[in-house]
């Protein structure tokens, strides 16, 4: 074969090289062998067969449920924008906390007591824990059918009433009333209880729970 005649024999294995795979660059040409079975070429533009996940790791959400999930009704129970007083917020959040046992989470009302102890002094926090609170009775039937209640603040009295104002020292009377929820049904009590919280240092120091 003369160097003319072999010439385009090359350069009709070049192009087909180049014609194969994604539009890279063409392999150099390799004696005849045996192949493995050709895998999907990963194109820039997105092609091929997608990459295994890697062992042990999930994607989306875990389906464990989070053990410290905050009782329903305290996520709705909101403090009124007007009350700005530090004390007056901390008085306001701890009669939130320990009036709303949720029957999802809660084998009894005194668990939400254990919540509010939270922001007391470790005093007060001890008593609570030891069986002050009360057991909540009522609260059997709301678990058993997986209910929850709810708090709204009817006011605030005490701390500063006004911007620029000088907090009264002693007791901050809180009034609110509670709500019951059992699926979509909603009961409110009309009931005005009164807590009547002692704060110290950013801490409940004591409270007297009364009904008005």
């Amino acid at each position: 074969m003369t160097r003319r005649q072999w010439l385009p024999m090359m350069v009709l294995t070049a192009v087909g090289s180049v014609v194969t795979g994604c539009g890279g660059p063409a392999d150099s040409a390799q004696p005849a062998a045996p192949a493995p079975p050709p895998t999907p070429p990963r194109c820039a533009s997105g092609g091929g067969a997608r990459a295994a996940p890697t062992p042990g790791r999930a994607s989306g959400r875990s389906a464990a449920a989070s053990p410290t999930a905050e009782a329903r009704g305290a996520g709705i129970s909101t403090i009124p924008d007007w009350i700005t007083d530090a004390d007056q917020q901390v008085a306001a959040r701890f009669v939130i906390l320990a009036n709303t046992p949720d029957g999802q989470i809660d084998e009894s009302a005194t668990e939400a007591w254990a919540r509010a102890a939270r922001l007391a002094t470790p005093k007060l926090a001890a008593d609570m824990k030891s069986g002050r609170a009360p057991m909540g009775g009522g609260f059997a039937q709301v678990k058993a059918k997986k209910g929850w209640m709810s708090v709204s603040i009817q006011n605030v009295l005490g701390g500063a009433q006004a911007p620029g104002a000088s907090a009264v020292a002693g007791p901050i009377p809180i009034l609110f009333t509670q709500s019951t929820h059992i699926g979509d049904a909603v009961t409110r009590d009309q009931t005005v209880q009164e807590w009547d919280v002692t704060v110290t240092g950013g801490k409940v120091a004591d409270f007297d729970a009364k009904e008005t």
